[in-house]
């Protein structure tokens, strides 16, 4: 046995010798150090660009933004704060994360919002990927909304160019959804 355990060892050396210096490597079988970190950063980028919207966006983080009526923000950006308030235009896509927005002005790209409250009484020209308390729609957003909360509105003025997916919420919608209506959600009101 102790003949097995001699063998074992000098097979185990000759497959692999183990470099100790600081930031060594497994030789001769060869690990693929630099492999693994190029698919780690790959991977790292995928995520961040699937999962956390707002990498490379300009970031404000504060406790209440306002865009006035004669402001153009130009580029994509990213505000974490208790307040929100667009009156002019924000060309580029936004993520809020906070409180409560209001979009009196226009947006033209897509919105990530994370917060309680979103009123779009303007313009959203692309999608809306929402998840809050409440959504109140009485301007237009011309692409997808994507809802996850307690209640959305659509009051009589208010128009989804796109389709509407809903979950977990109440729907209240008496303007109009140019596209589908799909989710699980409860009808608080209907004018189809």
């Amino acid at each position: 046995m102790s003949a097995m355990t001699e063998q074992e060892v000098v097979v185990n050396a000759d497959v692999a010798e183990l470099d100790t210096r600081p930031g060594g490597c497994i030789k001769k079988v060869g690990c693929g150090c630099l492999a693994m970190v190029i698919l780690a950063v790959l991977l790292l980028v995928w995520a961040g660009n699937s999962f956390v919207p707002f990498i490379g966006y300009t970031m404000n983080m504060g406790e209440s933004f306002h865009i006035g009526a004669d402001s153009v923000i130009t580029g994509d950006s990213f505000y974490m704060g208790e307040s929100l308030h667009i009156e002019g235009t924000l060309d580029g896509n936004l993520t809020m994360l906070g409180e409560k927005t209001t979009i009196d002005g226009t947006v033209d790209g897509s919105m990530h919002f994370m917060g309680a409250y979103l009123l779009i009484n303007g313009t959203l020209n692309g999608d809306l990927s929402f998840m809050g308390e409440q959504l109140t729609i009485n301007g237009t957003v011309t692409g997808d909304v994507s809802f996850v909360g307690e209640k959305i509105t659509i009051n009589d003025v208010g128009t989804v160019g796109g389709d509407l997916e809903v979950t977990g919420a109440t729907l209240d919608h008496q303007g109009t959804v140019e596209g589908t209506i799909s989710g699980n959600y409860d009808e608080a009101g209907n004018s189809e």
